[in-house]
């Protein structure tokens, strides 16, 4: 019997060391980055990657696009306030539309500077122009940057 629970035990520790060796990946080499674009970019998605290259910034992942609309009286209401608090377009024009807002996470940005996580930025296209941009944390500290982290 006792046999068998210390069996159990080295299976159970076995398990979790293979789990997390596993799924713990450690790579700061430039040439084991891979940009996953497991989705199709639209063409929004197209015009965020040229900002997002414009920007210096390298893309590890393409996250997906969502659409994005906010009315006249939500501007002054969160997340929208904290949002359009960072940008250098005024938010009132585009008021009632509808925005994509293309996701990325990205590495060579500002913020891996000054913060520690990952940093993720959101592209806002209207009309295949961008209009605005966000830059964040994923430790959520800290709220929205611009696009630029500036």
């Amino acid at each position: 019997m006792l046999r068998g629970v210390h069996m159990i035990k080295y299976l159970i520790f076995f398990l979790l060391i293979l789990t997390l060796t596993g799924c713990t990946q450690f790579t700061n080499k430039q040439e084991d980055r891979k940009i996953d674009f497991t989705q199709e970019l639209s063409k929004s998605g197209e015009i965020a990657k040229k900002q997002i290259e414009a920007e210096s910034f390298e893309i590890i992942k393409y996250l997906g696009v969502s659409k994005y609309e906010f009315t006249e009286s939500e501007i002054d209401e969160l997340p929208h306030s904290q949002i359009w608090a960072v940008q250098r377009t005024k938010p009132h024009e585009y008021a009632g539309k509808k925005i994509d807002v293309v996701q990325f996470h990205v590495v060579n940005h500002p913020l891996n500077e000054v913060e520690s996580g990952d940093v993720y930025v959101s592209v806002f296209v209207y009309d295949e122009e961008v209009i605005a941009g966000t830059s964040y944390i994923s430790t959520g500290e800290g709220g929205y940057y611009p696009l630029d982290g500036k």
